[in-house]
């Protein structure tokens, strides 16, 4: 009661947000072990999950088709309550699920793109598959669904908070502000603010991280894929278990608070040195 009844939350939210970029009707497409949406105009706007349109309002019927690969019980039983449930709160729509096995799902798909056929909602496992569909204008970008936009909104907000930024400067960005806040840590002594220092460097930690992995994704061979994807985890892993070791004999050393500022300032340090790198500022 816990988190499987919050995944329904989470679904339904996300099938407003793809009904509210389909616009009036017909069929377009999403992408989601991650999900999107077809590149159609966004004109209607959809009851919030959990809600029902009042009965005097005129709701034009929406058909969705929902491609997923969960084949088996409980996720296939789920993904059909979690569609049921949607429909029943808004009576105009109607979910058309079908469910494949992962290859005969990635060969299907393929040829529904190829023919501009492409469900509303499926499964995609993101990189370069993914940027493709992009490209090719066959999936849409919901963030402005997501903030209650429009696109003309959309153009200056998303802008605004980082989808016109390079992904390398990105990646600095998120290094300076981690270390800066990790820094930070070191030098207050009051709760509140080391909380927020704390949320602070877990958004700093993620604007490097989803970068630097959807540059590794687009820019490798698929050949390589694999190898560099167990080369990459090695390091990250390998350099973690390192720090935790070097962290606690600082800790016992120098102290807690020394440490954190240490290991914060040298983070920062690493973001500068980026801005320096034309390989990794304009990656």
């Amino acid at each position: 009661m816990n988190r499987m009844r919050k995944i329904p939350l989470v679904v339904l939210a996300l099938l407003a947000l793809i009904l509210a970029a389909c616009g009036g009707g017909g069929s377009g497409d999403a992408d989601d072990t991650t999900t999107t949406t077809t590149a159609t105009d966004a004109s209607e706007t959809t009851a919030a999950p959990g809600t029902t349109a009042a009965p005097d309002e005129e709701m034009e019927p929406v058909t969705v088709e929902w491609w997923h690969i969960q084949n088996t019980d409980p996720m296939m039983t789920l993904w059909q309550t979690f569609a049921d449930e949607f429909m029943e709160a808004n009576p105009h729509v109607t979910i058309n699920i079908t469910v494949m096995e992962n290859e005969a799902f990635k060969a299907a798909l393929q040829t529904n793109l190829q023919a501009g056929d492409v469900p509303d909602l499926f499964q995609s496992w993101g990189g370069g598959g993914l940027r493709e569909q992009v490209d090719a204008g066959l999936v849409q970008d919901i963030r402005l669904a997501c903030f209650g936009l429009d696109r003309d909104d959309n153009d200056f907000v998303i802008g605004l908070i980082g989808s016109r930024i390079a992904l390398g400067r990105m990646v600095i960005i998120g290094y300076a502000f981690t270390g800066a806040c990790v820094a930070g840590l070191a030098l207050t002594g009051n709760f509140a603010a080391a909380m927020a220092l704390t949320f602070g460097a877990g958004v700093g930690n993620l604007a490097f991280v989803i970068p630097s992995q959807t540059l590794v994704q687009t820019r490798t061979p698929p050949e390589l894929m694999g190898r560099l994807l167990g080369l990459r985890f090695t390091m990250v892993f390998g350099s973690m278990a390192i720090a935790t070791g070097v962290g606690g004999f600082l800790g016992a050393i120098i102290g807690v608070p020394e440490t954190l500022g240490l290991f914060g300032l040298v983070t920062v340090a690493a973001g500068i040195v980026g801005v320096f790198v034309p390989a990794v500022r304009d990656a």
